[in-house]
């Protein structure tokens, strides 16, 4: 099996990272299969205004662990998106049998949510089987829901995962 390693950086509103005050700007970057030492080992190839910025300005963890298996796609999202276990957030796979439905399932699927664009294949997706409050849900519960949330990934479970419940957009290709 091959190891999926996260990289997540989480950008608490710039210069204000010293200071007790709400965010301005959470941006938060998760790059799967990416080990943290290619930022090391490659970053005389990144600009001042990308990764050096994000790295400098922003909180970068680099000494990440999973304590459970299997370090797949959508429990890996959903772990770093609620800082949780896929036993305590609920999200065990990218697929797997739902006793209820007597079926094996798919972790974002949710036939009673119509997606905007895309096809039946792509679409009837939502967070609905993350157990759990993500960290974007979190932050903008504590605005009085008026912040934004946004989530963007090639895949329908990396947007959908980080930008939680209360997403106002998941955006995948």
């Amino acid at each position: 099996m091959k190891n999926l390693f996260l990289l997540t950086f989480i950008l608490f509103g710039f210069l204000n990272n010293y200071e007790n005050k709400k965010p301005k700007l959470v941006v938060a970057i998760v790059v799967d299969q990416m080990r943290y030492d290619f930022l090391e080992n490659l970053g005389d190839n990144f600009s001042k205004h990308g990764f050096k910025k994000l790295i400098s300005k922003g909180y970068n963890f680099k000494n990440n662990h999973f304590n459970y298996v299997p370090t797949v796609t959508a429990p890996g999202h959903a772990s770093v998106s609620t800082g949780s276990t896929p036993s305590v957030h609920g999200i065990v796979g990218n697929d797997w049998y739902d006793r209820k439905e007597k079926r094996e399932i798919y972790c974002t699927t949710d036939y009673k949510y119509d997606n905007i664009g895309g096809n039946a294949y792509y679409g009837k997706k939502s967070p609905k089987n993350m157990k759990v409050k993500s960290f974007a849900d979190l932050i903008k519960s504590s605005n009085d829901n008026k912040s934004k949330t946004i989530s963007i990934s090639l895949k329908d479970r990396g947007a959908i995962f980080m930008g939680g419940h209360s997403a106002d957009a998941a955006y995948w290709f």
